[in-house]
């Protein structure tokens, strides 16, 4: 299962209210994770006990996904998928996120709200090679991947914010006669 990268065509016209959602909304800063002793944050909310109804920045997200689930499920010839979770963080300078997984979930997916230097992008892990990467990204984009896959924020050097909001997404049921015809295609 390869990583992929969705151009969300609506990031301008919500980034300033996202952001504004995000600034009114419960959040604390993150000296040490209990799991990982490399972590820095400046404001997240994925300690928070908030359903994700709760999260108003969330909803309104969710609200303007359609387009992305659609392709989500078209990728992955699913019929459903369930949002586990989601959560943002803010990163400035001298905060990091350290290696870790998204476990019990099939796929994650990293929305960069603001990301002023795309190289202070997620890294990842290639497992076969042991080789960090990091996807093309810019900001707007949002990024998919195996929740399992290692991956970090790397150290923030620019002096400007970067603001993600992560969320993990559960398959449900497969689309078999879509993943069938996919199939076909491939054999020919």
């Amino acid at each position: 299962m390869k990583p992929w990268i969705y151009k969300f065509p609506l990031h301008e016209e919500l980034k300033p209210v996202l952001l504004k959602s995000i600034e009114y909304s419960d959040g604390k800063q993150v000296q040490h994770d209990p799991y990982s002793a490399d972590d820095s944050i400046s404001r997240t909310d994925y300690y928070s006990e908030k359903s994700l109804d709760e999260k108003g920045y969330l909803t309104l997200l969710h609200n303007n996904l359609n387009d992305f689930y659609a392709t989500l499920h078209d990728h992955y010839c699913l019929r459903d998928s369930q949002l586990l979770n989601g959560w943002y963080q803010q990163y400035t300078v001298g905060d990091k996120h350290g290696w870790h997984c998204h476990g019990q979930t099939s796929v994650a997916f990293v929305y960069y709200l603001e990301l002023p230097d795309p190289k202070e992008c997620t890294e990842l892990i290639e497992y076969d090679t042991m080789v960090k990467y990091q996807p093309d990204v810019v900001e707007g984009d949002i990024f998919v991947f195996p929740g399992m896959i290692p991956h970090r924020s790397p150290i923030i050097n620019g002096d400007q914010r970067k603001t993600v909001i992560s969320c993990n997404i559960s398959f449900g049921y497969v689309d078999s006669p879509q993943l069938e015809s996919r199939l076909k295609n491939y054999e020919q």
